[in-house]
């Protein structure tokens, strides 16, 4: 074994142990979801507040930005999440909103699905590196073409 590859495997070995946390086994190909909060650092590749929808309600056009979100990854398949967003008409501060979701998670593929015990969704997760995760959720409830947002989680706070 290459002193590199020893050398990160003990890491991956202590982060682990330190936090008192379980790692949930790696999917087929990829890496493992490691017990954690994450926080969200971009959402759609943009640093938040990040803009994640722009539609037209009745005569007003609608602007939802991102403000914080972060997910906690339980040990026993288990993630609770939430997110604030704050939204314009006509570029005119009109609500905030708050959503909580929990629910389970199951390896899926080279990633992970995670389903909600509170509404109808399912999201996916990938592992891009240890202490990362990417994930890709429908974050608004519309009745029409509700938009994916991409989001760049990490175990730092932004």
């Amino acid at each position: 074994m290459s002193p590199r590859l020893l050398l990160v495997a003990a890491v991956v070995a202590l982060v682990a142990c330190d936090a008192g946390d379980t790692i949930t086994p790696p999917p087929t190909s990829g890496l493992p979801l490691i017990a954690a909060t994450y926080y969200l650092h971009e959402a759609d590749g943009d640093t938040l507040p990040a803009l994640i929808s722009t539609r037209i309600a009745g005569v007003s056009q609608e602007k939802t930005f991102l403000d914080s979100a972060r997910i906690i990854i339980a040990a026993d398949s288990t993630y609770e999440q939430r997110y604030w967003v704050h939204i314009l008409l006509n570029e005119v501060p009109d609500r905030s909103e708050f959503v909580i979701d929990i629910g389970t998670y199951k390896v899926e593929g080279f990633g992970f699905r995670l389903t909600s015990e509170l509404r109808e969704r399912e999201f996916t997760m990938v592992v891009p590196r240890l202490g990362n995760i990417t994930s890709f959720e429908q974050m608004l409830y519309f009745a029409n073409e509700p938009p994916i947002t991409t989001g760049l989680y990490k175990v730092t706070p932004p």
